[in-house]
C-alpha cells in the first residue's frame, strides 16, 4: 500500500515497527522517504533490525540508510 509523506506515513510506520514488522518497503516513488526515515530513526531499534528493500532509495530523507 502506497502512503503519502507527512503524519500518516510516519504513524504507519510506527505502527508497523511496534507490531514487529521489520521489512519497510519506502520506494523512491512513493516519496515518503522523509518520514518513513524518521520513524525508523525516532523509533530505536538498531539499524541492522530493520530491512529497506533494495530497491528503495537508499537516503530516506536527511537520514542514510546503511547497507
Amino acid at each position: 500500500m502506497q502512503i503519502p509523506n507527512g503524519s500518516l506515513a510516519y504513524d504507519s510506520v510506527t505502527m508497523a515497527l511496534k507490531a514487529g514488522y521489520r521489512h519497510i518497503d519506502s520506494a523512491a516513488n512513493y516519496k515518503n522517504e522523509p518520514s518513513v526515515g524518521q520513524a525508523i530513526k525516532d523509533f530505536g531499534l538498531p539499524r541492522d533490525e530493520v530491512f529497506v528493500p533494495p530497491n528503495s532509495n537508499r537516503s530516506l530523507g536527511n537520514h542514510t540508510m546503511k547497507p
